[in-house]
């Protein structure tokens, strides 16, 4: 997947709006037991291959590997035809904010 991401000022209102990874790890891992038409296995090792890109991505662009604000968190997105997953989390490097998305999201070059 190619990621589109971006390093952000501080954001320090809201973040319990959004869920942690594994919150919606659990979820995802319950809705592949449940709905085989996918196939066995199929969104839970996407997911976390997808955590894991993400989590690259943030190194490759100045994040330093430690977290603030419960961990990475997850952000939906509309996609073609289902919601994409986008991840944020925020840094204790100046409170800076990682923001690697599926989708462009140019608005956030400007902050």
């Amino acid at each position: 997947m190619t990621w589109n991401t971006y390093c952000i000022g501080p954001i320090d209102i809201g973040w319990g709006y959004l869920p942690r990874v594994d919150e919606v790890r659990k979820q995802v891992a319950e809705f592949d037991e449940e709905d085989t038409s996918l196939g066995a296995d199929y969104l839970l090792p996407k997911f976390e291959r997808d955590v894991a890109q993400a989590r690259d991505e943030g190194l490759r662009n100045g994040w330093k590997g430690e977290f603030l604000e419960g961990g990475m968190r997850v952000l939906w997105q509309p996609g073609d035809v289902e919601f994409d997953h986008g991840f944020v989390w925020k840094s204790p490097d100046n409170g800076l904010v990682y923001v690697v998305s599926p989708n462009p999201l140019p608005y956030l070059e400007k902050l």
